[in-house]
């Protein structure tokens, strides 16, 4: 029997290797990471947020006097290297430390107001993701530890996967994207979708998550496997294989970690808490 070793993160707090069978029926192998290619050719970074993602226009330095450059300058060197935040109204203090660890995303309390964490691509600014170009074709995979907020706040969504766009929303996308795509009402009801666009064409399917109590961590894993379809994990449980063929290797796409204010009553600004992300691909 066939043998290959793959390391595989356990709820992203440690790493262990396994032996997989290659022979193992489907069955056998739904818990278990999909990737086909030997992992020494696949990429692989892990962040826990001991930095703050900032806003991309916190690493334009600001030369206008002395103590406005060492202000910006100080800001750009304490970062996160690896990520920065975008989206609708999105600004540096809609990001904070998580007292659990990680980072906690705030929306500002308005519709459709927004807080995407994506790789930091800022010009002249070089971090561990800066070069990397995420392909459908190299079977790139993302993994969110999420803490499920309570409820009692304005409703929301939050978004885990790949896009063309950093939007947590699928029709934000232009032409490309894949997203679990997660809908909490403002009494903390959870529904799930998986969202793909390809050549502008939406399609959802539909996704049946695991109890996740209140104020409980969720690992939330979207991989694409080498016939450029993605499958889904909940806390190592595959809960999805979808239907779609996403698209060629001509186009790319960013890992992302979103959410969006969907409704703005007298309850609180929606917050979600990521204590860490893991992206991977295949090297080219």
């Amino acid at each position: 029997m066939a043998l290959t070793i793959e390391s595989i993160p356990v709820g992203l707090a440690e790493s262990r290797v396994a032996f997989l069978p290659q022979s193992l029926p489907g069955e056998a192998r739904q818990n278990m990471r999909l990737v086909e290619k030997d992992w020494k050719y696949r990429f692989t970074y892990v962040d826990r947020f001991t930095a703050l993602p900032r806003d991309a226009t916190t690493f334009e330095l600001d030369s206008t006097t002395t103590a406005t450059l060492e202000a910006t300058a100080e800001v750009a060197i304490i970062a996160n290297k690896a990520w920065m935040i975008t989206g609708v109204s999105a600004t540096d203090d809609d990001v904070t430390f998580a007292a659990e660890g990680g980072i906690v995303m705030q929306t500002d309390g308005t519709v459709g107001s927004q807080v995407v964490l994506t790789p930091q691509t800022e010009v002249g600014f070089v971090g561990p993701l800066s070069s990397v170009t995420w392909l459908f074709d190299n079977q790139p995979s993302i993994e969110a530890v999420i803490r499920r907020p309570s409820a009692g706040v304005d409703a929301y969504i939050v978004s885990v996967g790949f896009s063309d766009a950093d939007d947590p929303d699928i029709t934000g996308a232009t032409d490309d994207a894949c997203l679990v795509e997660i809908t909490v009402t403002a009494a903390g009801v959870l529904t799930a979708l998986f969202r793909t666009k390809v050549a502008g064409a939406t399609l959802d399917e539909t996704i049946s998550l695991p109890a996740w109590a209140v104020d409980t961590v969720g690992v939330i894993r979207v991989e694409i496997t080498e016939d450029r379809r993605a499958h889904v994990f909940f806390n190592g449980a595959r809960v999805l294989d979808s239907t779609v063929v996403l698209a060629t290797a001509d186009q790319s796409v960013n890992p992302i970690v979103g959410i969006e204010q969907t409704a703005a009553t007298a309850s609180a600004e929606p917050a979600v808490s990521v204590h860490a992300v893991e992206v991977a691909q295949n090297y080219d």
